[in-house]
């Protein structure tokens, strides 16, 4: 991970982090002086064009890093969650099957490019927290955007705009939504697994 920060570092997408100690399980960082987005940051138009340009960054990065394994993450919820949360499950396997494109070229992702997770800083924005960074569609990381911050309509097609480059298809929109309902399932099945927790 300390050499991921260090490369995500490099490419100008977040701040260098100070030392590492696996042995103790301890990584050091810096405080980065800005300010934090919330929800409603993203639901203005000029930060989601920011958001969008900073995830187009990110995706071209040349980082050394694994892919993501949403099928995994499905099977380790649903363990954590217990029988229960069984039918959650496999409704979350299928929506990832109707999402996941194996012709499709994998980026390196955040995967997690929450409002609190974009720094404003002076001169710059900038993503923290990349412990789930690895490969995976760049659709995921723009479901997060969306999905997690309830965008209405106009603010998802200026978001997929900004990121395209070009105005949305309707087959782009379509796209978009399918991931948006998976990352919704996902995090419900999560949330789950949470509660059945001690």
């Amino acid at each position: 991970e300390f050499a991921r920060l260090e490369a995500v570092a490099a490419a100008g997408l977040g701040p260098l982090p100070i030392a590492v100690d696996a042995a103790q399980g301890l990584l050091l960082r810096p405080h980065v002086a800005g300010r934090a987005w919330q929800a409603a940051d993203l639901g203005q138009p000029v930060n989601l064009q920011r958001a969008a340009v900073l995830l187009r960054r990110v995706h071209a990065a040349q980082i050394d890093a694994p892919p993501l394994d949403l099928k995994a993450a499905i099977d380790r919820y649903a363990r954590l969650a217990g029988h229960n949360a069984a039918g959650q499950a496999e409704a979350c396997r299928a929506l990832l099957a109707r999402c996941q494109d194996p012709r499709a070229p994998l980026a390196f992702c955040h995967n997690d490019p929450v409002a609190g997770n974009f720094v404003m800083a002076p001169g710059s924005l900038w993503l923290i927290d990349w412990e789930y960074s690895g490969f995976n569609e760049f659709w995921f990381d723009l479901a997060v955007v969306s999905g997690q911050h309830e965008l209405p309509e106009p603010r998802v097609r200026g978001l997929l705009e900004a990121y395209l480059q070009h105005p949305p298809t309707a087959a782009d929109c379509e796209t978009l939504a399918r991931w948006v309902v998976f990352y919704r399932g996902l995090v419900s099945l999560w949330q789950s697994a949470l509660m059945a927790q001690p």
